[in-house]
């Protein structure tokens, strides 16, 4: 009885504590948990730019990404026409587009 408990709680147990699998979390969670927090919650988990590029990031990654790296973030048209513009399409409005370009 003693050796199925043993095994119960090193190997079965939904309760026992294990680490966060991805590289740099040092989250560590009972195993019932550790689904929702590897697949939704963790910030070392690998995620995709929600406005379209494509780029692959950690989750923690992603606000700065969108915020300014992204090429498909909308930026206001640096000429002061008051579109707001896709930074991949900036050059353009520039020069075909904006009203402002004389």
């Amino acid at each position: 009885l003693s050796k199925d408990l043993k095994h119960h709680k090193e190997w079965s147990c939904p309760l026992r504590v294990v680490d966060c699998p991805h590289r740099g979390c040092y989250k560590r969670l009972a195993l019932r948990d550790m689904k929702q927090h590897t697949d939704y919650d963790c910030r070392k988990r690998m995620v995709f730019c929600l406005q379209g590029c494509g780029m692959e990031m950690y989750a923690d990654k992603r606000k700065g990404h969108h915020e300014k790296y992204c090429e498909m973030r909308f930026t206001p048209c640096p000429l002061g026409c008051g579109k707001s513009i896709r930074e991949s399409a900036k050059m353009h409005h520039i020069s075909p587009e904006c009203i402002r370009r004389f």
